[in-house]
């Protein structure tokens, strides 16, 4: 499993740079189209969706875990 954070930082001391900016500007336009922060998503490794969480999950890691492991 490979995590990736796509960041939006709204206060100019937070600012990325371009480059990651523009990584994730991309990566919200093909998998957030409704523009909810923060979404936790998750990819098979052809990159399709297999599940979507608006907002962060309300668990611990481990029971995120386990609920990750029972999606087929």
């Amino acid at each position: 499993m490979i995590l990736v954070n796509a960041d939006f930082p709204r206060k100019k001391k937070n600012k990325l740079p371009d480059t990651i900016k523009t990584q994730n500007e991309i990566l919200a336009a093909q998998y957030n189209k409704n523009a909810i922060f923060p979404m936790t998503i998750l990819l098979n490794d052809k990159a399709e969706i297999i599940k979507t969480w608006e907002g962060l999950p309300k668990v611990s890691a481990e029971k995120f875990l386990q609920e990750l492991s029972l999606i087929k």
